[in-house]
């Protein structure tokens, strides 16, 4: 039995660990190429702290891509193993199928410990750094908070769209001012324009070239039959304020960049300073669920590869891929509901938990019994 379990433990670690860093690498590509391209290309960033600053993206991706690679992992080898009849072998030797796979289920709960620590400490740390950093790099260069084709809504008031930016030189300029309900009551663009940045004021100013300027009602600003075209100009300075944006203290208003600590102190520490708790709460809960995905993977995943019993990698990859999203999308669907403390957010977030538990060992179970 030991060397079976040596060899079932190897295929698997195996097997996960190259789809763990296959998909962390994938998630960086999309996620740090967005963000550090344009720190590279308008701040002149050394290659040396483009490289450190996606090091400090990596813990944020293993809170998806750990579970998601075990899962891989297990489905590609238990699936290979029930294809070439291992399974059938085993179990026809008088070995239990459950104490087969125990060194399987224990290593989740290991990888499951360990992405508690990730997604508690590592990711919340990481993130505060990146963000920290990306602000010291704002203030060396404030005009690296306005960015091609990413709209910027931290403006207070304003929201901006840039198409095309050459260092301090814009094109295709969107400007939205905004009322007190978040809707546009006025909207000016221009072909080209030019920022600039006044440290000591904390502001950035935006210098309009043949601007257009376009007015809602007053009264309903949803009636987009009844916009009116407003004045002309050919230079319009506007004057955003980045005070702000600049601020680290405002890092704590995130709390999905909190360590769990500080989010449970704040939550038993309260003093009347947080007057609504259901997010902190669900928050807490949230990265516990997302912990204890490695766990819940290998349930539903073992079972599921030895029924279906395919030996293709690339099948082995898209059932994995299925679980993996209806699982997080689950997860996420609940914690729309954060703010809404009627619905009980901090409870229906281990919806998906106990659903996708419940189907593993109705399907353990099940595969259990089947017949040799």
């Amino acid at each position: 039995m030991k060397i079976l379990h040596r060899y079932l433990l190897k295929q698997v670690l195996v097997t996960s660990l190259a789809a763990m860093v296959t998909l962390t690498l994938i998630v960086l590509m999309f996620d740090a190429f967005k963000r550090l391209t344009v720190l590279l290309i308008d701040n002149d960033v050394s290659m040396g702290t483009i490289l450190y600053m996606m090091i400090l993206l990596v813990p944020q991706a293993l809170t998806l891509t750990v579970p998601c690679g075990l899962l891989t992992g297990i489905v590609i080898v238990f699936g290979r193993m029930s294809h070439s009849l291992e399974i059938t072998a085993i179990r026809a030797a008088g070995l239990g199928l459950i104490p087969f796979i125990a060194p399987v289920i224990l290593l989740s709960m290991v990888m499951s410990l360990f992405c508690l620590y990730n997604n508690a400490v590592l990711a919340p740390q990481a993130m505060t750094r990146f963000k920290l950093m990306f602000i010291e790099m704002a203030k060396e260069n404030p005009t690296a908070f306005l960015r091609a084709q990413e709209p910027v809504t931290r403006f207070p008031g304003m929201s901006v769209y840039v198409e095309k930016k050459y260092g301090n030189t814009l094109e295709g300029i969107h400007i939205w001012k905004l009322g007190e309900n978040g809707i546009p009551e006025t909207s000016i663009r221009a072909d080209r324009g030019i920022i600039s940045a006044d440290l000591q004021d904390m502001s950035l100013t935006i210098t309009l070239l043949n601007a257009r300027q376009e007015d809602r009602n007053k009264k309903d600003t949803t009636r987009l039959d009844q916009i009116e075209t407003g004045m002309k100009a050919a230079q319009l300075p506007i004057k955003v304020s980045i005070r702000d944006m600049l601020d680290t203290t405002r890092l704590r208003d995130n709390i999905t960049i909190l360590p769990i600590d500080e989010i449970r102190g704040r939550i038993f520490g309260n003093k009347g300073n947080e007057p609504n708790m259901i997010p902190l709460l669900t928050e807490i809960q949230r990265r516990m669920v997302f912990s204890l995905a490695c766990f819940t993977f290998a349930l539903v995943g073992i079972p599921l590869a030895i029924s279906t019993g395919r030996k293709e990698t690339s099948v082995g990859c898209v059932l994995s891929l299925g679980v993996a999203v209806s699982y997080f999308l689950l997860v996420l669907v609940a914690m729309a509901f954060k703010d809404n403390a009627s619905a009980y957010p901090e409870l229906i977030v281990w919806l998906p938990t106990f659903l996708f538990q419940g189907l593993g060992f109705w399907l353990l179970a099940k595969v259990n019994s089947h017949p040799v």
